[in-house]
């Protein structure tokens, strides 16, 4: 199944939900069958505040372009691994306000991946994930805690929610 995460302008349309076959349960009293959901593309969500210099509400808006991505896979229904595809990477936006939410490809590696953020004032601030942060999971939600400041962007990470996996800090000037 095509799975295209480029257009971000609706988080529920290009999120995929995969249940494996077999996995189903069924209650006779109700009626009811379960199928046990698993996210399977990755959610980045970036919690960004102004620091030292820098004014501008970002009640006001934000945008985050996440730079090196696939945008375009595909899921293997038989065994609910994402792939993604080979060629060029580009570049994702993603806009909110103090908080931003994207939901992107699983990746292997993060190496040669960047963060622009733009507020209302036209004002960019740049980051780049380290080669420590080795990648991102499927299934998985990495929480970045974003402070803009006139020397760049500090950026340090967590993982919540959609499964384990690792993370990472970066530091953006």
């Amino acid at each position: 199944m095509p799975v295209d995460v480029s257009d971000q302008s609706s988080q529920s349309a290009i999120d995929v939900l995969y249940a494996p076959v077999g996995t189903a349960t069924y209650n006779k009293s109700s009626g009811t069958v379960n199928l046990p959901f698993a996210h399977k593309l990755v959610k980045l969500v970036f919690t960004i505040t102004n620091g030292s210099g820098v004014t501008e509400a970002l009640g006001n808006g934000i945008d985050v372009e996440i730079s090196g991505q696939q945008t375009a896979g595909e899921l293997d229904l038989a065994t609910g691994t994402v792939t993604p595809g080979t060629g060029t990477a580009t570049t994702i936006t993603a806009s909110g306000n103090a908080t931003v939410e994207a939901i992107v490809l699983p990746n292997t590696s993060t190496a040669g991946m960047g963060f622009t953020f733009t507020n209302y004032a036209g004002e960019t601030f740049t980051g780049s994930i380290p080669a420590l942060s080795a990648s991102w999971a499927g299934g998985n939600k990495y929480t970045y805690a974003v402070t803009l400041q006139k020397t760049g962007a500090v950026i340090t990470g967590t993982i919540a929610a959609w499964g384990a996996g690792t993370g990472g800090s970066v530091t953006a000037e």
